[in-house]
This record gives C-alpha cells, sequence and structure tokens, in this order.
C-alpha cells in the first residue's frame, strides 16, 4: 500500500508530534520529553517510546534486550494491522530526515489505535445527546437516561431486523415492547410537568428555611442574655446589702441617742454648776476656772448640737438614697422578669 498521508509535510509532522505528546503525557511517560526531542529522535528515545505504548496493549512487553529490536518492531506493527512496512534499516537510522516522518506517522497511528481500544464500546454505538449533557443540575441523569432511550432504539432496530430477516412483516410486540419501555424511562409531559413543579416547590420551601433565623441559635443568645442580667442583677444585690448593712440607720440612731445623752448630761450638769455659783461664794480664782469650765461645757453643747445636726442630716440622706436604691432594684428585678 502506497502512503497516502502528507507525512513530510510541516504541518503534519508538528500535529502529529503534539498528539504524540499528549497522548504520552496523559498515560504517564517515566522519561524526559519534549517537541524539539521528538523532531530528531535517537533510537534509544524512539525504542522507549514504542515499548511503552506497546505495554498499554500488552503489559508484558519489553524491547529485546538481544540486540533484535529492529526485525521485532516491523513484525509486531505488522501483527497490529499498520498497512505500511517498516523496514529494519529504518529501525537503524530512526533520527534522519527521510526515515523518521514515516515513524512519526506510524506512532500517530498507534496513539489512535490505543485510544480506540480504551474507548467504551457502548460509548461509540449509543452516543449521549448532545441537548441533554449540560444544560441542568441533573444534567449526569439527564445523560444516563439519554444512553438508556438510544440503546433501547438500537435494539429494536436489530430485533425489528432479525425478524424481517425471517419473514415477518408486522411487528406489533416489539412496537408495544418498546413503548413500554420508553415510557418507563422519559414518562408522559403532564408527570414531567408536574414533578417540576413539585421539585420547584420544594427548593423554594428550602430557600425559605435557609433564610429564616436559626430558632435555636436565638433562644441560646436570648438564655444567654438573660444569664447575664441575672449574674448582673445579683451583683448589684449583694452591693447594695453591703452598702446597707455598713450605712445601717439603727447605727446611726443609736449614736444620735448617744450624742443627745451626753448633752443632756453636759446642760444638767452645767445648770447644777450654775446653781452652785449662785448659792455658794467663791474665790475670783474659783469663779474664773468655773466661767472657764463653762464655756468648755458651752462648747461642748454647741460641739454636740452640731453633731447631731449633722447626724440628722446623714441619716435622713441615707434614707432617701436607700429609697431610691430600692426602687432601682425593684425596677431592675420587673426588667429581668
Amino acid at each position: 500500500i502506497k502512503e497516502t498521508r502528507p507525512i513530510s509535510s510541516r504541518a503534519f509532522k508538528d500535529e502529529s508530534i503534539r498528539s504524540l505528546l499528549t497522548f504520552l503525557t496523559n498515560h504517564g511517560f517515566p522519561h524526559n520529553l519534549n517537541g524539539r526531542m521528538l523532531q530528531s529522535p535517537t533510537s534509544k528515545d524512539f525504542f522507549r517510546i514504542f515499548e511503552f505504548m506497546y505495554n498499554l496493549l500488552d503489559p508484558s512487553y519489553k524491547v529485546n534486550a538481544n540486540g533484535k529490536v529492529e526485525e521485532e518492531i516491523p513484525r509486531l506493527v505488522k501483527e497490529l494491522g499498520y498497512p505500511l512496512n517498516i523496514t529494519r534499516s529504518a529501525l537503524l537510522s530512526v533520527g534522519s530526515p527521510h526515515v523518521w516522518p514515516s515513524l512519526l506517522a506510524m506512532l500517530a497511528w498507534l496513539c489512535n489505535m490505543i485510544e480506540v481500544q480504551e474507548t467504551d464500546v457502548d460509548d461509540l454505538l449509543f452516543p449521549v445527546a448532545s441537548d441533554a449533557a449540560f444544560d441542568s443540575v441533573n444534567s449526569e441523569n439527564r445523560v444516563s437516561s439519554s444512553r438508556i432511550m438510544t440503546d433501547l432504539k438500537w435494539q429494536f432496530a436489530e430485533k425489528s431486523y432479525q425478524q424481517f430477516m425471517q419473514g415477518a412483516d408486522s411487528f406489533e410486540e416489539l412496537e408495544d415492547e418498546f413503548t413500554r419501555q420508553t415510557a418507563m424511562f422519559s414518562g408522559d409531559d403532564g408527570d414531567t410537568n408536574e414533578l417540576k413543579l413539585k421539585c420547584e416547590e420544594l427548593q423554594n420551601a428550602l430557600n425559605i428555611l435557609e433564610d429564616e433565623p436559626d430558632e435555636l441559635s436565638t433562644k441560646r443568645e436570648l438564655l444567654m442574655t438573660h444569664n447575664t442580667d441575672a449574674a448582673k442583677l445579683e451583683n448589684f444585690v449583694t452591693s447594695l446589702e453591703q452598702h446597707l448593712n455598713k450605712d445601717d440607720p439603727t447605727n446611726l440612731q443609736i449614736e444620735l441617742q448617744d450624742l443627745e445623752a451626753e448633752l443632756s448630761g453636759l446642760l444638767t450638769d452645767n445648770k447644777k454648776k450654775e446653781g452652785i455659783l449662785e448659792t455658794q461664794e467663791f474665790s475670783q480664782s474659783d469663779v474664773d476656772k468655773i466661767k472657764t469650765e463653762r464655756q468648755e461645757i458651752q462648747r461642748q453643747a454647741e460641739r454636740a448640737e452640731t453633731e447631731k445636726h449633722n447626724i440628722e442630716e446623714l441619716i435622713w440622706e441615707h434614707e432617701m438614697q436607700i429609697g431610691k436604691q430600692n426602687t432601682q432594684a425593684m425596677a431592675s428585678f420587673l426588667n429581668f422578669s
């Protein structure tokens, strides 16, 4: 057979090199590889590439280590069905300008053959409809459904053709079976529309639920707020009790009564001494001493009166403060409740 491909053209060689590079990279070629190397490879590079590619078809294959690889490769390529001859002499000068284009074309053919071997036959016989692949979030399910529908059509065509070759003129049973099977996988338009509407309703309900605040989180935050308020109120009550105990009006009242008793005693003593002064005769020194004592008593009485007045004002201020604090405590308690 004569070579009909333009293997010597620059465009053909560049395209073959790109395809070969892509193939080897995608399949995990273990050695360094680049486009420049494939412009004129060494025999060692070529044998490595051929061995790697043939291993994809026959994992047990190894390049003949006895130096007869130039005879082995032409035989293997012919067994694979390559329509052109690969000579032994060509494999002795792999990278030469007049030999490499034909070997590159052979490798490109081998790439295509391996890719066909790796392709699922069903993908070729029952291709997926192009309009069903990527037009919805359920694309995977639609691709599977399209595959099944195509398969059913091929089965119907195959069975009807077999019956036709056997002399049958009508295929009612096959047609009924085909109609039943296609209806099973496709469903009528009414059912489909109903399912679509149901799906939209469920999606809308889900969106509403997702947009609503998390009730549990809200309750937890409210509980934390209440606990914080309770702690604050407890601290306030404790502080108020301490303050009330510190400034107990009862203690102030007792202190006031003591001062009043002391003042009364001083006044009584002063009157007694004034009486003695009036009824008795004293020397000038005694008179001066009594006057000094009376002045001192008077000063003490005035000081006691001043302290009494101050204590009364302090009692009044504390009573007002206590009343205000009680009002605030009750308001805080009512707000917390």
